[in-house]
């Protein structure tokens, strides 16, 4: 029996699904300066000037990919806290899901590579990526306050700066994990946090 016909609503969101996928994918592998919608159309199988209808430039693409990811993120962050009542569990499963997201692709986090090329991005990409590390550098400050309070670990000096840290230790992880196509860096930063809050 054939398949009935998609609307075409359908479609645009199918296509535009597609867009954003292979757009990741080939920042996560060669950086925002390292495509063009040109390439993100021969592996479609769609002309490049589809996608400006979608997405009118690069940083609009870009801008988009941001937010899904930053979204994706919190709801990993918000079903930690849903379903793990311990603060240090919550970290501890933020490093684990870190890592099985990242390095099982030989992937870097994909803010993580739009920081790198920083001083070229476009405002409103610079700035997406800016609110992606604040809030995580949040999320993570909050649960090392409960943590902290329930007497579950400890550390010194103030919860954000402790956040940054750790942050700045997960993402130099994955990024000497991929040049030694090992994920022992990575594993090595979150053992030495971990030990560090006590953990």
């Amino acid at each position: 029996m054939p398949r009935p016909a998609a609307r075409p609503g359908e479609d645009a969101a199918a296509t535009r699904g597609r867009i954003l996928d292979i757009a990741q994918r080939l920042i996560q592998d060669r950086g925002y300066n390292g495509f063009s919608y040109r390439d993100v159309a021969v592996e479609i199988g769609i002309r490049a000037p589809t996608i400006h209808h979608y997405f009118p430039a690069k940083s609009d693409l870009a801008t988009a990919l941001v937010e899904r990811y930053a979204a994706d993120v919190a709801a990993l962050q918000a079903a930690l806290a849903r379903d793990e009542p311990r603060p240090w569990k919550r970290l501890a499963g933020y490093f684990a899901a870190t890592r099985e997201r990242m390095l099982a692709k030989r992937q870097l986090c994909l803010c993580g590579v739009l920081a790198m090329e920083a001083n070229s991005l476009p405002d409103n990409v610079r700035n997406a990526v800016d609110r992606f590390f604040a809030d995580n550098r949040a999320w993570v400050a909050d649960q090392l306050r409960q943590a902290k309070a329930a007497r579950e670990i400890d550390f010194s000096g103030a919860a954000e700066d402790a956040a940054a840290m750790i942050v700045s230790a997960l993402q130099g992880g994955l990024l000497l994990s991929r040049a030694a196509k090992t994920p022992e860096p990575f594993d090595a930063a979150v053992k030495q946090v971990s030990r560090a809050l006590g953990f």
